[in-house]
């Protein structure tokens, strides 16, 4: 897709969107969208200081949109995720890389749909630097990391027919977004992708509240 075609798809994608978009800039050095369902405005903060050698991409700002429209046209689980007012902060920190990767795989799907060449190639380029990044690796590695590596991966074999020659944990997790469709999203789907996303990592489990807040349970 040209440069020109991406933007006019971007500004397509954000035209479409009801709730209110908010500019921010912020200290980390990768974008995030935070989406807040009572206020009804989805927040994109992008770095303040961004660096030459890793420049905001638009295709990851596209990545942005896709969490805001499928927040606002199947489920607000799919954007940024809440927990329930008494879950203890660990369980939070133990489980936020997992709703957070459960919700790539369905943005992803999006942009597959929407700029399938141009999110090809970023499959193929992450698929390449997980792999890479396999062989260099020794010992345990942090949840983000795993995380992030299986849906790399996952992604890989999904959309562009690369083998699984992952074992272990990573193996596991790998097979457990292989296990969900992404074309059809629902909050349901998220429900089961994140518990079976957690199941070889913790005994934490989420339950989706009526007020759309997860629940823990054990």
């Amino acid at each position: 897709m040209k440069p020109k075609k991406l933007k006019n798809l971007i500004n397509r994608t954000r035209s479409a969107l009801r709730w209110r978009i908010i500019e921010q800039t912020h200290n980390q050095d990768t974008i995030e969208i935070v989406s807040d369902r009572t206020e009804r405005t989805h927040t994109i903060l992008t770095p303040a200081n961004p660096s030459p050698q890793n420049p905001l991409r638009d295709i990851e700002y596209l990545h942005e949109l896709a969490h805001a429209t499928l927040c606002e046209t199947v489920h607000p689980v799919f954007s940024t995720h809440y927990f329930a007012a008494d879950t203890p902060a660990e369980d939070i920190r133990t489980l936020t890389p997992i709703v957070r990767a459960a919700s790539d795989w369905f943005a992803d799907q999006w942009l597959m749909e929407h700029c399938p060449e141009l999110e090809r190639a970023e499959i193929e380029e992450h698929y390449e630097l997980a792999m890479a990044a396999l062989r260099r690796a020794s010992g345990p590695v942090e949840a983000e990391v795993l995380y992030g590596t299986a849906l790399m991966i996952a992604q890989g074999i999904k959309y562009l027919s690369k083998l699984n020659n992952t074992g272990g944990q990573l193996r596991d997790v790998v097979n457990a977004f292989l296990s969900v469709r992404t074309e059809k999203p629902t909050a349901k789907k998220m429900e089961f992708l994140i518990n079976s996303l957690a199941s070889p990592y913790t005994n934490l489990r989420v339950i989706l509240g009526s007020s759309a807040n997860w629940h823990i349970r054990r």
